[in-house]
């Protein structure tokens, strides 16, 4: 084994030594007399065979070099370059969604998910959720939530160690229900799961999705809760809309009744091609930006973003598709605010379900503020896999 030391004793001198074998045991020794030891790694041929071999304790042996690990508990490196998208200004607390390739995952090492973590580039630990581990065709999935986002983060690693990691949430606390549609659960652990009824798995923006299909009358339905009663939030989705089954026909994405009527509390819907997003003012009726058209057969991210402007009271509505916005309403008012169930997929007007939707929806978030253009731009791209470049798999 070949290295070289720079022993530094001052500014003004210092003292190379280059030798074969032994290499921990003389270093140490160097150090002792001297205080500081740099080893610089110069050699072409095999570097080290075993973690003992390196000299320093942080360091570890892998692919046949000595290389900085947090742990020698870590088994495998993965390295995840954000450098794909940058945000166009600070993000806090986003999930970035990971999906690394089936070659970059060991999977003779990963012990369903128990000793898999996430790291920052100052090798602090970041929350994740792990929607799937994969297998040998398809990538493992997890949603890492990243503190601070501003472009200037380069990558984070991914490490499959030798023992189990702790992870923490995903989600902060501004997301009120996330719901990935693979079922009915809510991602965040608040405890708003969806009952479903008829709906069917397919093949979504992210994983699965769910497919909802009017004679069927299939619909996704949200128990009411306080936390739901929000004034400021943001909604968002993802759909792809099968067309027009009966004209003239609400086809409803999400929405809450109000009271035992026929308006909502607020709704994402379409009306033939017409893409609704609406909001009940008390005593006032229903406003929203006003209606545009929604793309068929394909996946659509569609964003709704309601904020309260203080002291005045005034409401601004936000509607983005694919990122960008599509229209905006602003209004003095209260919102309704309704002891009733969230529907997806449809809508209840007085006592009888209707207004079924055609088609699928993934990956559907009620967040408790207004997110920012900036925030909604960076999630269509986190789920369309346009942020990370995936490195290879170290050993």
């Amino acid at each position: 084994m070949y290295g070289l030391f720079r022993l530094r004793c001052d500014e003004e001198a210092a003292i190379l030594v280059t030798l074969r074998g032994y290499v921990s045991l003389l270093a140490a020794l160097l150090a002792t007399s001297c205080g500081r030891v740099e080893f610089e790694d110069r050699r072409t041929g095999a570097r080290c065979q075993a973690d003992s071999e390196c000299v320093l304790a942080t360091d570890a042996c892998r692919a046949n070099t000595c290389t900085a690990w947090p742990s020698r508990n870590i088994a495998t490196r993965t390295t995840l370059q954000l450098d794909r998208f940058a945000p166009t200004e600070a993000l806090g607390d986003f999930p970035l969604l990971v999906r690394v390739p089936p070659d970059a995952v060991p999977r003779d090492l990963l012990t369903a998910g128990a000793n898999l973590s996430f790291v920052d580039t100052n090798g602090e630990s970041l929350a994740f959720e792990l929607e799937t581990i994969g297998d040998a065709t398809t990538p493992l999935v997890a949603w890492v939530r990243i503190p601070s986002w501003d472009g200037a983060l380069p990558s984070i690693e991914m490490y499959v160690g030798t023992q189990a990691v702790a992870s923490a949430t995903a989600w902060s606390n501004a997301f009120t229900a996330v719901w990935h549609m693979t079922d009915g659960s809510d991602a965040t652990g608040n405890g708003h799961d969806a009952i479903d009824q008829a709906t069917t798995v397919g093949e979504g923006q992210v994983l699965a999705a769910r497919n909802f299909v009017p004679a069927m009358q299939s619909v996704m339905r949200v128990a009411d809760a306080a936390s739901l009663h929000l004034t400021e939030q943001t909604i968002s989705m993802w759909v792809n809309w099968r067309g027009i089954v009966t004209p003239d026909t609400y086809q409803v994405m999400i929405g809450r009744q109000e009271g035992g009527g026929v308006l909502d509390d607020f709704a994402v819907s379409t009306f033939n091609a017409e893409l609704s997003t609406v909001v009940l003012f008390t005593g006032a009726g229903d406003f929203g930006p006003p209606a545009s058209t929604l793309p068929m057969n394909r996946w659509v991210h569609l964003a709704f973003v309601v904020a309260a402007e203080q002291p005045t009271g005034t409401i601004h509505l936000q509607r983005f598709v694919d990122g960008v916005m599509d229209g905006e309403y602003a209004r003095d008012g209260m919102l309704a605010q309704s002891a009733n169930p969230i529907y997806l997929g449809a809508d209840r007007n007085g006592t009888t379900d209707g207004e079924f939707f055609h088609g699928s929806i993934d990956e559907v978030r009620i967040e408790n503020v207004a997110r920012s253009p900036a925030w909604i731009a960076a999630t269509v791209a986190n789920m369309r896999n346009e942020i990370i470049s995936y490195g290879p798999l170290e050993r």
